[in-house]
């Protein structure tokens, strides 16, 4: 995770919270 962080720098943060949304609310980037 501290990896990815590093790596990421943001881009990284936003894909995990993208892929996090998804699995609570999938609905939600449907509609987006």
């Amino acid at each position: 995770m501290t990896n990815i962080t590093i790596l990421g720098s943001g881009h990284m943060a936003r894909a995990l919270a993208v892929t996090m949304l998804r699995a609570n609310n999938p609905v939600q980037i449907l509609g987006r």
